[in-house]
């Protein structure tokens, strides 16, 4: 179940209580995939509000989706939105909720074009592949 940020403890109680309520508030709000994303994605989506993500560093045989969450949260994390929001929603529960929601949004925006249209899927395939690969000589 681990996500990619390395101050979360992932199997602690208050975490998987955390991801219990993003869960709950994303079906309310219809989010498509949110049964099918990985409940890490679902503690970090919380978590890069509610302190300061500290991202863990890339496995070497990390999946595409996770490749790809990492960049979603990684682009949000160096964005000047992210600097206005992350002033309001640090240890508050209530707003990082709120937060972590559009984010997993924005991710589910991107699943879902990737179901959609090959081309964009076999776009972002191909960037992990170089991805990986470059990793991979470095490592």
């Amino acid at each position: 179940m681990p996500g990619i940020l390395a101050n979360v403890d992932y199997e602690e109680s208050l975490t998987r209580y955390r991801i219990r309520e993003v869960l709950i508030e994303a079906r309310k709000h219809s989010i498509g995939y949110i049964d099918k994303m990985k409940q890490g994605v679902l503690a970090d989506s919380f978590y890069v509000h509610y302190r300061q993500p500290i991202l863990r560093m890339p496995i070497g045989n990390e999946d595409m989706e996770t490749s790809l969450w990492r960049f979603v949260v990684s682009t949000y994390i160096r964005s000047e939105a992210y600097s206005d929001v992350s002033r309001i929603t640090k240890l508050n529960g209530r707003l990082s909720r709120v937060m972590a929601l559009k984010l997993l949004k924005v991710y589910n925006s991107i699943l879902s074009k990737m179901d959609r249209n090959e081309a964009f899927r076999q776009m972002v395939e191909s960037a992990w592949i170089k991805t990986t690969a470059h990793q991979g000589r470095i490592g």
